[in-house]
């Protein structure tokens, strides 16, 4: 399940180091927008700092552990700091300590609540630091929605900004919400539930994440289809499985071939590939006979496929492999090759030299014996640890 205050844009272990003077502000080296994209960079264990996409320091290495977040598109910037051991705080990219670092652990700041953690346990303060809910939860997720999923006695529930027991902790998944509903699992399946704890439906055998109004869903073997919100069907198929809707466009699966739908269910491009990912700039990745290559939305070819492994496209930009061997789920099987990154026209912008890459807001990262490089979309290396 994804759970929103883990999901990090960006991250840093360390141990001690010097501290902002958290009564005042957070210095930064050069200004910052608020919603600037920033990277963290250690120049050791327990020395991070931040830097922006042109890979100039912004932030003094002086922390033990950042986050760069929220990651929900078209947030203004929040970093979670742990200034000194065990206490952690809150800021922005103003220097403004949204709350100051007191606390085991923090997320991120919505709907004037902000998740901490504090003698182990896991409660709610307001944006003004005033404890709301008072720490008793295993696990807290963000305030995304007027109500958010906790996790107490081995099971979730849900509750609203003050605390108050909305949907009591009964299920063994609450994914986030989306659109005023949230997928659930618990013992008769899965299902949706509003921010009102009321079940729409259940007794599903899954149901994935909503993707522009649509949910994949199966109900019994065989029996693939999509859902709104309200949990009607959309349509359904006769695939035996299917992925989420990107630019209008679902890749669906019969035995070992995989093609693309409409919204309206109709084949827009035939099962002839061996997987797919899915559109992104009007482009996807498929596979034919174990090589990568990137199609169009008419199924053209736009790159020939050549390369071991392949990912979606981020604003013109794709994680690629040669060398390696892997499994249906993108897992190596033995080489895991070495990995770069490409451009839309298939040309290698980051060379094939990395154990791992990823492309970033802002930035390519690529990792190799435990360093990170940062490079820009034109491959040039802006900075490393």
């Amino acid at each position: 399940m994804r759970l929103p205050f883990l999901i990090l844009l960006a991250f840093c272990l360390a141990a001690p180091a010097a501290a902002e003077d958290w009564d005042g502000v957070v210095k930064f080296l050069k200004p910052v927008a608020p919603d600037e994209p920033v990277h963290v960079l250690c120049k050791a264990e327990q020395a991070c700092g931040l830097i922006n996409s042109a890979g100039e320091l912004v932030l003094d290495q002086v922390y033990r552990r950042l986050t760069v977040g929220p990651p929900m598109p078209a947030s203004a910037r929040q970093v979670i700091a742990e200034a000194v051991a065990g206490r952690t705080g809150l800021f922005d990219l103003t220097g403004k300590w949204l709350l100051r670092p007191k606390y085991e652990n923090a997320s991120f700041l919505y709907n004037d609540r902000i998740a901490v953690k504090k003698g182990g346990a896991w409660g709610y303060v307001s944006g003004s630091d005033r404890m709301i809910v008072q720490p008793r939860y295993e696990i807290a997720t963000d305030f995304t929605a007027p109500v958010t999923s906790v996790y107490l006695n081995g099971k979730w529930g849900l509750i609203d900004t003050n605390g108050l027991v909305v949907a009591e902790p009964k299920y063994s998944v609450i994914r986030e919400f989306t659109d005023g509903v949230a997928i659930f699992a618990a013992d008769q399946g899965y299902g949706l539930i509003d921010a009102a704890g009321k079940e729409i439906l259940s007794g599903y055998t899954t149901i994935e994440p909503f993707s522009e109004g649509f949910a994949m869903a199966l109900k019994e073997l065989n029996q693939v289809g999509f859902i709104d919100k309200t949990g009607k069907w959309m349509f359904r198929t006769r695939f035996q499985s299917a992925g989420n809707f990107h630019e209008g466009l679902a890749s669906v699966t019969n035995g070992d071939r995989t093609g693309f739908v409409a919204k309206d269910g109709r084949v827009t491009i035939p099962l002839k590939f061996d997987d797919a990912h899915d559109f992104s700039g009007g482009v996807a990745p498929v596979a034919v006979n174990g090589k990568w290559g990137v199609i169009d939305r008419k199924g053209r070819w736009a790159i020939k496929p050549r390369f071991d492994y392949l990912w979606s496209f981020t604003k013109g930009v794709a994680v690629a492999n040669r060398g390696g061997s892997f499994d249906e789920f993108g897992v190596p099987e033995k080489d895991a090759g070495t990995w770069g990154a490409i451009s839309v026209s298939g040309d290698w912008i980051v060379k094939p030299q990395f154990d791992s890459v990823e492309v970033t807001d802002g930035l390519i990262v690529a990792w190799k014996d435990k360093k990170r490089r940062y490079f820009d979309f034109d491959g040039k290396l802006v900075t490393s640890e």
